[in-house]
């Protein structure tokens, strides 16, 4: 993540990270050796959520206009739309792998959707969101066995629950 040179991952991982400590503790009632009562993991829980809340509608866009970003990801919203609206001629299932993001897709959207960066100006290879793409590349039908993907998934795991595999506390 760190040679990626995006402070999104980052920032995502430490969130995800803080969170996973934040929860555990509300969940269990435990941080470290310290055992917490029901009343003091639910009120940690309920602060926690308010800070997320707070955080997320009134400190979010000052760190964001500091760092020179905007809610929409740097033009992302634009571009998926873009994306998308250039595939519709092949609905069902889309242009195939790697098949859009041809060099001269990418000289035409270099034209529309340069991004830059402190070494260079490069147009876009893929549509930073993992969705758009499958959707560009494999159309509905990509779209349909990922859902199935997670739906299949969040069943084996609900069974795995309901079986007494449950994490040990």
């Amino acid at each position: 993540l760190i040679l990626s040179g995006s402070k999104t991952p980052l920032a995502a991982i430490l969130f995800g990270l803080g969170m996973t400590l934040v929860l555990h503790a509300t969940a269990t009632g435990r941080i470290a050796r310290f055992r917490l009562t029901r009343g003091l993991a639910g009120a940690i829980g309920v602060v926690v959520l308010v800070l997320i809340v707070v955080s997320a509608i009134f400190v979010l866009p000052i760190v964001l206009d500091l760092l020179g970003r905007d809610l929409t990801f740097s033009g992302r919203v634009t571009l998926w739309n873009f994306v998308l609206d250039r595939v519709q001629d092949r609905p069902l299932l889309g242009v195939g792998f790697r098949g859009f993001w041809t060099d001269i897709n990418r000289q035409f959207y270099f034209e529309h959707f340069t991004w830059r960066s402190e070494d260079s100006t490069r147009a876009p290879f893929h549509a930073h969101s993992g969705y758009v793409d499958v959707r560009v590349e494999l159309g509905w039908i990509g779209i349909g066995l990922l859902a199935i993907l997670f739906v299949s998934t969040i069943r084996t795991v609900l069974r795995g629950f309901a079986a007494g595999l449950q994490p040990s506390p």
